[in-house]
C-alpha cells in the first residue's frame, strides 16, 4: 500500500471514530410551556384596535401569580419572563407589527419594565411565579412573555404572550378622542396635500395631571 492509499484509510478512520464520538442525533425537539393558574383570568378583549384572547387586567400595588410547566425531551435550559409598554401598538413574532416613535414624556408614574431569567435544569421543571405591578404605573397596554429554551438552544415552538390592562390605582377611566374632522376614517389626499385634523380630548381629571398627558 503506497502512501496515498494508506493516508485516505487514516482519515476514513478517523471520520468514524468522530461520528461515532458526536453521541448520535442532534436535539431538534423544541421545548414546551404550559401556563395555568392565573389569579386574574385572561379574558378576551380589544388590543390596538384587535381581539385578543390572552388579555389580563391589573390595577398598581396588585399581584398576578400563576403556574408554569416547563418541560423537554432531554434537558431544559432556562426560561425568560418579559414585560414592556405596548403603548405604541408593536407586535412579536413573523407577524409583528412596526412600532412608531413614541413622544418623551417625562411624568411622574412608572413605565413598567421587568426582566426575569431563570436557570433550570432536568426535563420537567414547575415554578409558581408571582409577579407585582408597581404601585405608581403608568397605565396602559403592556406585553407579557414567557419564554424558554432547552440546552441544546432549542426555543419553545411558540413564545406564551399575554396582553397586561394595566390600570392606575387612582385612575382608572380612560381619556376619550373624538375626531370631527375628518369624517370618516378613510380618505384621499394627493401627494402635496396638508392634511387637517381637529377634534376634542376629555377626560375625568386634569389631563396634564402626572406629566404623562399627550396626543400622537
Amino acid at each position: 500500500m503506497n502512501f496515498r492509499n494508506l493516508l485516505s484509510v487514516v482519515l476514513i478512520i478517523s471520520a468514524w471514530m468522530l461520528l461515532a464520538s458526536c453521541g448520535g442525533e442532534a436535539d431538534l425537539i423544541k421545548p414546551a410551556i404550559t401556563i395555568q393558574n392565573f389569579n386574574i383570568s385572561p379574558k378576551s378583549e380589544v388590543i390596538c384596535g384587535f381581539t385578543d384572547e390572552n388579555v389580563i387586567t391589573v390595577k398598581g400595588g396588585e399581584q398576578i401569580t400563576f403556574d408554569a410547566l416547563f418541560s423537554d425531551n432531554e434537558a431544559l435550559s432556562q426560561y425568560k419572563i418579559d414585560i414592556h409598554n405596548n403603548f405604541d401598538c408593536h407586535g412579536h413574532g413573523s407577524g409583528a407589527t412596526p412600532g412608531i416613535s413614541l413622544p418623551i414624556a417625562n411624568g411622574d408614574t412608572e413605565d413598567w419594565s421587568l426582566l426575569i431569567v431563570k436557570d433550570l435544569s432536568g426535563k420537567k421543571v414547575e415554578e409558581n411565579i408571582s409577579l407585582k405591578v408597581p404601585e405608581n404605573v403608568t397605565a396602559g397596554v403592556y406585553h407579557f412573555i414567557v419564554q424558554l429554551i432547552d440546552e441544546s438552544g432549542n426555543d419553545a415552538s411558540t413564545s406564551v404572550i399575554y396582553s397586561l390592562k394595566v390600570n392606575h390605582p387612582e385612575d382608572t377611566i380612560n381619556p376619550v378622542i373624538n375626531i370631527n374632522f375628518p369624517s370618516t376614517s378613510a380618505f384621499s389626499v394627493k401627494k402635496g396635500d396638508n392634511i387637517s385634523f381637529s377634534g376634542t380630548v376629555t377626560d375625568n381629571k386634569n389631563l396634564g395631571s402626572g406629566g404623562n398627558g399627550m396626543v400622537f
